[in-house]
């Protein structure tokens, strides 16, 4: 057998060599765990945003108390927040009780 090989295999054919006793883990600091907890709430309002109802102009509308044509004014001067989805425009109804 040359160097490097085990068993009359390669080196490189053969598995890396397996640690025999556990690694140690270091324990976090607080500001890592803060800053873990900063991002999961994040993660969590933004599922909740994701998870609300988009509705279109007649629910928007009706929810705002005006009229359609009034809404899609608004929406043409850029002045109630919406979405375009290909051709339609939608709204979040917690975005709108701004």
């Amino acid at each position: 057998m040359g160097v490097g090989e085990i068993g009359g295999a390669p080196s490189y054919l053969c598995p890396p060599a397996r640690r025999q006793y556990p690694v140690p883990m270091r324990e976090p600091t607080l500001a890592e765990l803060a800053a873990k907890i900063d991002r999961l709430t994040e993660i969590e309002e933004r599922l909740a945003r994701a998870q609300e109802q988009l509705v279109d102009y007649k629910a928007a509308a009706q929810h705002m108390g005006v009229g359609v044509r009034t809404l899609k004014r608004w929406v043409a001067n850029g002045e109630v927040p919406f979405r375009r989805l290909g051709r339609t425009v939608r709204f979040r109804l917690s975005l709108l009780n701004r």
